[in-house]
């Protein structure tokens, strides 16, 4: 197998969500992701934007998949905002449609950085199973940012690219990183619907119903909310990807009282994580409650699409 030795480089930066999410994340919830996606960029050389959208690498479907310019030595990098143990990378290894046909991945070299600096190395390798399967890389090892490089292949039957269709690391919500990945038609589809939230300590559903026209309603046994939604950067990143919802309430009733819309409450940001469906869906992880005559944000306990 011929090696090829111009690389490209495709940068993910991703990092922990502060004061936001920080608050909507519920305590069985906050065992489970210590790190959360934030923003992606990507730069490419080859194929079409389509077929190369880096976010497809984190949407939880592995039949959408990212490929690199050629079969060898291209590589993605995952940077994390802060440093954190990192334990286990995944990766899905190839494209179910044509496994022998296509280029498979056969050896990874997996480097965990602080910055610049190597804290860990790993050469993995897979055998060339008949059919497509799950890669699992043991890292062991705390770092900010994980590069991988796909170092070589089976060659398969065909000129085409490497593609591969989930990376992902244990711990860390990509679900942000998927729906900055996706094209404007592909993101309002993602999000445009309803989800049921169950809001913690009082066990009951609520729906929230992402509409057309950038409307929005939160309705639940003991009351209604109503206003506004936009897709919106982090704040405070410095960033353009369009990475979480914005929501400006316009409208809240608890019964018949109307609910005073605190300041703190007039715009506000919410993440999203990956929940059910195929593809799996972002899911804006969003709850309201009444908190002494005022709007206030509450924990769901779980939201999934409807």
């Amino acid at each position: 197998m011929t090696m090829v030795r111009r690389k490209q480089l495709t940068s993910l930066l991703v990092g922990t969500l502060l004061g936001t999410a920080a608050a909507l994340a519920s305590p069985a919830e906050a065992g489970k992701v210590s790190g959360v996606a934030k923003d992606a960029t990507a730069s490419t050389t080859y194929g079409t934007a389509e077929r190369r959208a880096v976010g497809r690498l984190f949407d939880g479907d592995p039949a959408t998949t990212w490929c690199g310019s050629r079969k060898v030595k291209d590589t993605v990098t995952l940077a994390l905002g802060e440093s954190m143990p990192l334990t286990v990378l995944t990766l899905s290894l190839g494209n179910a449609s044509a496994w022998k046909d296509s280029p498979r991945v056969k050896q990874v070299i997996v480097t965990v950085r602080e910055g610049d600096r190597t804290v860990k190395k790993i050469r993995h390798k897979w055998p060339d199973h008949d059919e497509p399967s799950d890669g699992t890389v043991n890292l062991g090892a705390p770092g900010d940012n994980v590069l991988v490089e796909f170092d070589k292949v089976y060659a398969g039957a065909t000129p085409r690219a490497l593609c591969v269709g989930e990376f992902g690391l244990e711990g860390v919500d990509t679900a942000a990183v998927a729906l900055a990945g996706m094209s404007d038609e592909e993101r309002l589809g993602a999000v445009m619907r309803s989800f049921t939230s169950v809001r913690e300590g009082d066990g009951a559903n609520a729906t929230l119903a992402i509409k057309r026209g950038g409307m929005f309603t939160f309705e639940a046994s003991d009351l209604r909310v109503s206003g506004r939604w936009s897709f919106a950067a982090a704040p405070g990143t410095g960033t353009t990807a369009k990475t979480m919802l914005r929501f400006t309430p316009q409208s809240a009733v608890d019964g018949s009282k109307r609910l005073t819309v605190p300041a703190g409450l007039a715009t506000h940001y919410v993440p999203m994580r990956h929940g059910a469906g195929t593809p799996p869906v972002p899911v804006p992880w969003l709850s309201y409650a009444n908190e002494a005559g005022a709007l206030a944000l509450a924990q769901p306990v779980e939201v999934q699409p409807e």
